[in-house]
């Protein structure tokens, strides 16, 4: 579901709760299409910390009240410096939604460059890939944006420096808030499907609350299509909101409403919030980081897609080779023939049938000649065959072994790229790839000193530490650095994922310990569509790196294995209770 005006108007009722009369107390952008507010507040007497999420995500653009924690860049942004110049320590005073729009003024009291008191105004646009955020005087004249449009892009509505803003323009639809009982009839028509008849005369509603009003009706006719419509539209103008997330089959969030939704049955499990914020922030995490990491790692996932083609085509190669290779023995086999059988044959032969008393009962088999060799010479040239297809045999078994170890290298490095959450991890991975030559390193940059991995740390209900590497640099720092020998280790069985590590100090753990690590390894996987996950685990003292193998490699003999659901809540849970690892 798109991030339509009645989600918008369900998140605003929050922010109005929380948020008016704070005072900003620090800006992030981490990313061009992320900005974080973090306010303070008094609320009936006590100290109130909340940070307010504007994202301009094509795909994802939205405005919450969020508890996520986004890694900053190290150099800030010019948009951010000019955000913290005019906003920082301003009070909010007024949250306005522009109309039933997709769009929404944030007005700050605020002070200028003088000290003098004034207003300046953030004004928010989630309309897609339309979306922009736009920062005002108290003239309303442009300050900054996140995206600038020139008039050749949009002479309608250009957003340039200086500029008064201009409101999104009207649609030439109705405002379904202020419908009237007649002049929903007068738009209605039989021939239209009912959800498209609410999408084509009606804006600000999204396709999935169209088609649920259609469900809500059900096939009764104009009288039940208005009392439904009039239902709905009534929940959003007495902010009457029950915001609910709908997860696919493989527990994966699909999609996210303001009110219940019926519609799906059984094909959709519906997983209530209690508010919008939270919901967006579960619904969107998984979706903006991919679409961050996609963009600050381009160049990564370019160098390991090509390197994961190009291992694809030499597996392919050297397959065919080995499987042309495998009819060796059959030369080996015609040279020994001919030489057992040199008395019966001469040169010039094309061919001859011989007896081949190597099987039991012996059997006569025909064998082709070169009629310009002698039968030493045939033979000789049969048992050269034989040595060559036997050295290439071997050759290729041994290029497809370090290929497919190779590939399941770049494998793990495609699976800490897709679950990278930050800028370190980020850069960890592209160290990573420059010690192994994929990526060239820069001159300046071999002389600097290597920072220290920083896993992520965890504690479990008893009180255990955690720690999980998210990529193989931090693997192997936490089996082989952190780790003592009486210590657990953790690993989703068979497929790419992250060491765990459970510091035991010399105790011994729950059961429910236990679990808990186990469970963090199973979602730190990439296990993404399974329910359940099969962890294996062991004592970290078993876990032995093999000389000369790949970052992250590891072998282990003496292990125990057990079967965990994929919660990704409880690891959220345990993750809330972290320090930095150190």
């Amino acid at each position: 579901m798109p991030f339509d005006a009645a989600m918008l108007k369900a998140s605003l009722a929050e922010c109005r709760e929380i948020l008016l009369g704070g005072r900003v107390e620090k800006i992030s952008v981490p990313e061009k299409e992320l900005v974080l507010l973090s306010f303070h507040n008094q609320l009936e007497g006590k100290a109130v910390n909340a940070k307010l999420k504007i994202s301009t995500y094509p795909d994802l653009s939205c405005v919450h009240l969020t508890g996520i924690t986004v890694e900053n860049p190290a150099v800030p942004s010019g948009f951010c410096l000019q955000l913290r110049k005019h906003l920082l320590g301003a009070r909010l005073s007024a949250i306005e939604q522009l109309g039933f729009e997709r769009a929404v003024s944030f007005s700050f009291s605020a002070r200028d460059e003088m000290g003098y008191q004034t207003e300046r105004f953030l004004v928010a646009e989630t309309m897609g890939k339309y979306s922009n955020l736009i920062l005002l005087n108290a003239e309303r004249r442009v300050i900054a944006a996140s995206r600038l449009i020139e008039l050749s892009l949009n002479a309608k509505r250009p957003v340039l420096i200086g500029m008064t803003y201009e409101n999104p323009p009207a649609q030439a639809k109705r405002d379904p808030l202020a419908e009237t009982r007649e002049g929903f009839f007068g738009v209605y028509s039989p021939d239209m499907p009912p959800d498209k008849l609410l999408m084509a005369n009606y804006f600000g509603l999204s396709p999935l609350i169209a088609r649920e009003i259609a469900a809500q009706a059900g096939e009764g006719g104009p009288e039940t299509l208005w009392a439904a419509f009039s239902d709905v539209t009534d929940r959003i103008r007495t902010e009457r909101f029950s915001p609910v997330l709908l997860l696919a089959p493989d527990g994966s969030p699909a999609d996210f409403s303001f009110l219940p939704i019926t519609q799906y049955g059984a094909e959709r499990t519906a997983l209530p919030f209690s508010s919008v914020g939270e919901l967006l922030d579960r619904y969107s995490e998984e979706k903006t980081r991919l679409a961050s990491i996609r963009r600050r790692a381009s160049d990564l996932l370019r160098v390991v897609s090509n390197a994961q083609k190009r291992l694809e085509k030499k597996t392919a190669l050297l397959q065919n080779e080995i499987d042309d290779s495998r009819d060796a023995a059959l030369w080996r086999e015609e040279g020994e023939l001919i030489t057992a059988n040199l008395y019966l044959l001469k040169k010039g032969m094309k061919s001859a049938r011989l007896t081949d008393y190597s099987v039991t009962p012996p059997a006569q088999r025909e064998v082709s000649l070169d009629p310009l060799l002698t039968p030493q010479q045939n033979a000789a040239a049969r048992f050269r065959k034989y040595s060559k297809k036997k050295s290439a045999l071997a050759h290729a078994e041994t290029q497809l072994s370090l290929a497919r170890e190779e590939s399941e290298y770049i494998e793990r490095v495609r699976d800490s790229l897709d679950r990278a959450e930050g800028e370190s991890e980020i850069r960890e991975i592209r160290e990573e790839l420059e010690a192994g030559g994929y990526l060239r390193t820069a001159a300046k940059k071999r002389l600097q000193k290597p920072k220290k991995p920083a896993p992520d740390e965890y504690r479990t209900t008893g009180g255990y530490k955690i720690y999980c590497g998210k990529n193989n640099l931090q693997n192997e720092y936490i089996t082989f650095k952190l780790a003592e020998k009486h210590d657990i280790w953790f690993h989703a069985k068979g497929r790419p994922g992250s060491h765990v590590l459970l510091v035991t100090e010399g105790k011994e753990p729950s059961a429910e310990d236990y679990t808990e690590a186990a469970t963090i390894a199973a979602v730190c996987s990439s296990a993404a569509g399974d329910a359940s996950v099969t962890v294996d685990y062991t004592k970290a003292g078993e876990v032995k790196k093999p000389s000369g193998s790949r970052p992250g490699y590891v072998i282990y003999h003496k292990n125990f294995s057990t079967v965990v659901r994929r919660d990704e809540a409880l690891v959220r849970s345990l993750r809330a209770k972290r320090t930095p690892a150190g």
